[in-house]
């Protein structure tokens, strides 16, 4: 397949979907099964490692879409930048936790926070999926 900036938007939009659709999940596991079950069987450093992949390469990719995407409004290219800096921003801290073998960050967000991230993520992804590049 030919990498063209078409492309390059279609695998951004997947990646990033797909990577907030999990972040979501995790969050709303988090809500559901308590704090000490899902750092214990889900949210584990190994997890962490696997999960920072499609987040480095969501982040690269958004970093190389921001300029051409057509932003129909100031609140589609606020989001897509929001977006953009909590993968970048978010990427060493998902490391750290592989490297140093604890995922024991997490307990300093109180569960407030995983509604309104699960909130705004959702509203990310409906956001970003609609994103188009300009037409040259």
């Amino acid at each position: 397949m030919k990498i063209t900036t078409q492309n390059i938007l279609r695998y951004m939009k997947v990646l990033t979907a797909g990577t907030l659709i999990t972040g979501i999940y995790l969050h709303l596991s988090r809500l559901v099964f308590g704090m000490e079950n899902f750092q214990h069987y889900l949210f584990t450093p190994f997890f962490e490692a696997f999960f920072a992949l499609p987040m480095i390469a969501g982040s690269v990719l958004q970093l190389m879409c921001i300029k051409k995407i057509e932003y129909k409004t100031i609140v589609e290219k606020i989001v897509f930048i929001v977006c953009t800096f909590q993968f970048v921003v978010s990427v060493p801290l998902h490391i750290r936790a592989y490297v140093v073998g604890s995922t024991n960050y997490i307990h300093m967000f109180p569960p407030i926070y995983s509604i309104l991230t699960i909130i705004m993520w959702s509203f990310f992804i409906y956001v970003i999926t609609s994103l188009k590049f300009k037409h040259y």
